[in-house]
């Protein structure tokens, strides 16, 4: 699906607004059931800017799992030596 110039704009308002919510302490449950508010009522604009809030911080969750990770294997590592 391709996107008019303000549909995308839209969907990049409904992104920044839940990242602001999750930022602000909102769960990623409560932000999947507003994906589903939105898909129930057919706003598909929403959907984009919500579900791609939600990848974004998923994402960034498991870099930064991954990174603590690395960052513990060299501590182990350092502690062997």
């Amino acid at each position: 699906m391709t996107l008019s110039k303000s549909n995308k704009e839209d969907s990049e308002i409904y992104f920044l607004n839940t990242m602001t919510l999750i930022q602000s302490g909102m769960s990623r449950e409560i932000a999947l059931e507003m994906l589903m508010y939105y898909e129930e009522q057919e706003n598909y604009i929403a959907c984009i800017g919500v579900k791609k809030a939600i990848e974004w911080c998923d994402f960034q969750k498991s870099t930064s799992f991954l990174l603590e990770i690395n960052e513990f294997k060299n501590k182990i590592e350092d502690n062997e030596r």
